[in-house]
């Protein structure tokens, strides 16, 4: 809810928040005669990579490996450059379709054209860029589980990883586990 209260879920109000969600919550309701709260914590196209808790990383010699590589990335990365590449690129397609030169993209000033996504440790498909914001702000709650739905961006391409992202799912869940003191949190995982 915007205003960051709690709504009742009805069939009318749900479609706003996760279908998926929704009949969980209400099934569970049911079944247990009480009141369940649900938090819908979404970020369209993140991989699991984004939502592991960052200390983690080092607990897996394959998930070291993938947190060194973006660290390296983080190292390299020169945000006039990559702006640049973004604008020239952009450019390029503008004109391609034959826009006017009204049309095309303003020449970017100190990489203000840049996205997170542009941004190698800022990116959604990055380690622990989603997770604080996710999962980290409600550390401190009494929640009594996690359903988690996740991995259609980790299945494209050269996202396709199963190796990793078998080692990054039991990662993921430890580490919420351990932020939230609860080593028996149930968490449930929906293919």
């Amino acid at each position: 809810v915007e205003n960051g209260g709690w709504e009742v879920s009805t069939p009318e109000t749900a479609g706003g928040f996760s279908a998926i969600g929704y009949h969980f919550g209400a099934s569970l309701q049911r079944a247990l005669g009480i009141p369940i709260g649900l938090i819908c914590n979404a970020r369209g196209g993140a991989s699991i990579e984004s939502l592991v808790p960052r200390q983690m990383f080092d607990k897996d010699p394959l998930a070291r490996r993938y947190a060194e590589s973006v660290e390296r990335r983080i190292a390299a990365f020169d945000p006039l450059a990559q702006s640049e590449v973004i604008w020239q690129r952009q450019l390029a397609r503008a004109k391609s379709k034959g826009l006017p030169e009204s049309k095309w993209p303003k020449k970017p000033v100190n990489g203000d054209n840049l996205t997170s996504w542009n941004i190698p440790g800022q990116s959604p498909s990055d380690m622990a860029s989603c997770y604080n914001g996710m999962f980290g702000v409600f550390k401190g709650c009494n929640i009594k589980g996690v359903l988690f739905h996740q991995g259609y961006n980790n299945a494209i391409s050269s996202n396709c990883r199963p190796k990793l992202y078998r080692v990054l799912t039991r990662l993921m869940i430890e580490g919420i586990r351990e932020d939230f003191a609860d080593p028996d949190l149930p968490f449930g995982i929906i293919g």
